[in-house]
């Protein structure tokens, strides 16, 4: 019976030991499996490097600016290792725009749990909202084993990944009060503009004796409150309504009372009354219009005759070289068929000279026509389609276009077939 009790007590023993052993093993699986966080590590030198990013997120509205924003990683006391860099007040760097970083490498020597505070000590950003969130990270440097990084979040929960969010919020449009006022007192309008935009006058203001010049400033990109008053030219060098000037009242003296002595009286004969001319009055000023009263035109319909008049011309000009050249090859074709006489000379010269008046007249009228059209309208100031030109502009453009209508009418090629100048045709034409 002893024997088998102490059997069975080294059996217990045994069992102990091996649960021990197991739970001792799963806690080291827990804290190098489930509590591990990205982190890149040596483990040869025990040096831990820690991943950290920034991302930006906006309202939709517009796309948000490459903010910079500072974090600061700060130990938990004076002799937990720090990256190259650090300061009294910890490890401060800086992340701009959506981007991410590195901390580190953060080398350890002793086997240790070491303790760290993550946080964005950015005091205002334009716009943004700040992420303040405290990460708490925690690095287990185990003899043998690869370190181990563990962040939490402020609420005590694992973060899985360090990561800072900035939000950013379209600011809201400004707007600003635009008044219109006429410089006497009174406001002609007011209006709302968006910053940067620009604002609607009102028409054209209207003051006895004055003419409207314009406002005194600029309204098409409005950044403040601004007032914009109406600026006026007068018609003569007075006021609106001339007033005589005031006449001030006679001072008062003091009354004595006198007893005169006493007088005999003398009549003196009265003089006639004299008329009184009447006081000149003086001419109330003409109002004077704003701008001049008149001015030179050009007549659009006129210059468009005189182009057209002067390539007529021109392409009579061209014309004529070409029949020239015309007649001189026919000539030519029937000296070298033996059919060139000296009659056939006769009638080919004849034929040419049809039609040469009125083509003479119609170029020198189609380059009189743009001459006429300068010596009326110059100088070309105020473009109208009609003014006193036109008429004799249109004249000179009909006897042009006429003279050469006739001229197209009564020229005649060399090789045009004719009952009575048939003869004419060398074979090769018939």
């Amino acid at each position: 019976m002893d024997t088998a009790a102490k059997v069975g007590r080294k059996a217990m023993y045994m069992g102990r030991r091996i649960g021990r052993l197991l739970a001792a093993g799963l806690v080291l699986a827990c804290v190098t499996g489930f509590l591990q966080t990205p982190a890149a590590y040596a483990a040869a030198t025990n040096q831990v490097t820690l991943p950290v990013s920034q991302v930006f997120t906006a309202d939709g509205l517009s796309a948000p600016p490459s903010e910079t924003f500072t974090y600061r990683l700060t130990p938990e006391t004076a002799s937990v290792p720090m990256p190259a860099g650090s300061g009294a007040a910890g490890y401060t760097f800086i992340i701009t725009g959506t981007a991410d970083a590195q901390i580190g490498p953060i080398y350890y020597d002793d086997a240790g749990i070491y303790t760290y505070t993550l946080v964005c000590v950015s005091t205002a950003a334009a716009n943004y909202t700040i992420d303040r969130q405290v990460y708490t990270i925690t690095v287990y440097i185990l003899n043998g084993s690869a370190p181990v990084t563990v962040a939490y979040l402020s609420d005590e929960d694992k973060a899985p990944v360090i990561s800072f969010k900035q939000i950013y919020k379209t600011p809201a449009s400004k707007e600003w009060t635009v008044t219109f006022a006429d410089g006497r007192g009174d406001t002609l309008k007011t209006e709302k503009v968006k910053d940067g935009g620009a604002a609607t006058a009102p028409g054209n203001p209207q003051r006895p004796g004055y003419v409207f010049a314009g406002w005194d400033k600029d309204y098409s990109h409005i950044t403040s409150d601004l007032t914009v008053t109406a600026k006026w030219i007068p018609w003569w060098g007075g006021p609106e309504t001339p007033q005589p000037p005031a006449v001030p009242p006679p001072a008062s003296t003091p009354q004595t009372s006198v007893t005169p002595p006493p007088i005999t009286p003398t009549i003196t004969p009265t003089p006639p009354p004299v008329a009184q001319q009447p006081a000149p009055i003086a001419p109330i000023p003409t109002p004077q219009t704003a701008g001049p009263v008149s001015g030179h035109t050009w007549s659009l319909f006129s210059c468009m005759m005189s182009v057209a008049a002067a390539l007529t011309a021109i392409l009579l000009l061209v014309f004529m070289y070409f029949r020239r050249r015309k007649y001189e090859e026919y000539m030519k074709e029937l000296e070298d068929q033996g059919l060139l006489t000296d009659d056939r000379i006769d009638k080919l010269a004849e034929r040419w000279k049809q039609g040469r008046l009125p083509r003479a007249l119609a170029i020198i009228a189609g380059i009189v026509t743009p001459i006429i059209w300068l010596i009326l309208d110059l100088p070309l100031i105020g473009m109208v389609w009609i003014d006193r030109s036109t008429p004799w502009i249109t004249l000179v453009f009909i006897i042009t276009m006429t003279l050469t209508l006739v001229f197209n009418i009564r020229k005649k090629n060399p090789d045009d077939e004719n009952t009575k100048d048939a003869d004419l045709n060398p074979i090769f034409v018939k």
